[in-house]
């Protein structure tokens, strides 16, 4: 029996994750990484990274926490902080958090990567894999689409949220960063 190829795949949250990592593991060996210095404040952050700890534990898959760095986030979107959720902010912050999953696959000598990001039905999955193709094509590594994962979006993310819910996982009330919570407070 041949050894399943490892993929790295970026986890926003445990929600998001939790399908794919299971759909994942019947071609690869999932490796989660939480990369996201987006996350504000660094409570939510944390609540955030306990939930993603727990699902990688469960699912018996190796853990991979990124430096929270939010000096260079805020940095990334500068000038893009005015920007509705869903407006130019989020594709440069779709892109530092793909480009920092590739350098690690690279890192790790793994040969592919992918992202919950998709999952959410609030993100533009069209937009993500763009640019992991685009981020793969520069890093020498292989993003795999959303729709190579999974082929209906809204079944998708009826499963995951049912599957999560049942998990217990974290359920957090907004995308992650300062901005897309503005609108609520």
């Amino acid at each position: 029996m041949a050894l399943k190829p490892k993929i790295l795949l970026h986890v926003c949250c445990a929600v998001c994750g939790t399908l794919m990592v299971k759909i994942l593991r019947e071609r690869f060996e999932p490796i989660v990484f939480y990369s996201n210095s987006n996350i504000h404040p660094e409570e939510e952050y944390r609540k955030r990274l306990e939930a993603v700890k727990k699902l990688a534990s469960e699912n018996q898959t190796e853990f991979i926490e990124d430096r929270y760095d939010p000096p260079a986030w805020y940095e990334a979107v500068s000038g893009l902080e005015k920007e509705p959720e869903g407006g130019k902010r989020c594709p440069v912050c779709f892109a530092l958090r793909l480009g920092k999953t590739a350098a690690e696959a690279k890192r790790l000598d793994i040969r592919f990567f992918t992202t919950t990001l998709s999952a959410s039905p609030h993100k533009n999955e069209h937009d993500i894999d763009r640019l992991g193709k685009m981020i793969a094509e520069e890093t020498g590594t292989e993003f795999v689409a959303f729709s190579e994962i999974c082929s209906d979006k809204k079944d998708s993310w009826r499963k995951t949220s049912e599957m999560s819910r049942k998990a217990g996982f974290y359920r957090q009330k907004y995308c992650g960063c300062e901005f897309s919570n503005q609108p609520r407070n």
